[in-house]
């Protein structure tokens, strides 16, 4: 029995998605044992880098891809933020970590203003609000068959963990490019 070119191209894919899970692993755990600003920088950059790019592949298997000419990111937040729009919406556990996770999206989408002008402490309650997101987009495994969820989502969720790290260590760490007040004065 032979196997069809799209079976054989589904694990191929298979095959390498761990592949790219384990090199942005090992960058994250690079950067983790080096905690210097520069490698926090480099750990924000990528994962600003990975959100972005989950939002143009295929989150989940019944989802859209931008071959269909949507958005996949874009679909699963709106998706997400459904149980707000139906009409008669019983407020149940499901429907408020649905629309939770969606809006921890913000966090992402405010997290640049708050590495460009925000103060350690400020980067380091984002990191810990990022890694709370983390444990609240994890929800998505429970609700759905990990087999069902696509790299899009992954992608998304480890973006979250990448972000985390990457803020918590900058909180960390003094600025560098500003100088200190107790040096001006001396």
């Amino acid at each position: 029995m032979r196997r069809s070119n799209a079976s054989t191209r589904n694990s191929k894919r298979r095959r390498e998605f761990p592949r790219f899970l384990l090199a942005l692993l090992s960058l994250l755990i690079l950067c983790v044992g080096r905690t210097t600003m520069k490698s926090s920088r480099l750990l924000i950059t990528v994962g600003w880098l990975t959100y972005s790019i989950s939002y143009f592949v295929q989150v989940h298997v019944d989802g859209h891809t931008v071959a269909n000419g949507t958005l996949p990111g874009l679909e699963a937040i709106l998706i997400a933020l459904a149980p707000m729009f139906e009409r008669g919406y019983d407020v149940s556990l499901l429907g408020v970590i649905s629309v939770l996770s969606a809006l921890t999206n913000l966090l992402v989408i405010t997290s640049p203003f708050v590495f460009l002008r925000g103060s350690g402490r400020l980067r380091q309650g984002l990191g810990f609000a990022l890694l709370s997101a983390t444990g609240i987009n994890s929800f998505w495994c429970v609700l759905y068959q990990v087999a069902d969820l696509r790299i899009g989502y992954f992608l998304w969720w480890l973006s979250f963990l990448i972000l985390a790290i990457g803020f918590l260590l900058q909180g960390q760490s003094p600025r560098t490019d500003q100088s200190s007040p107790h040096l001006e004065a001396a």
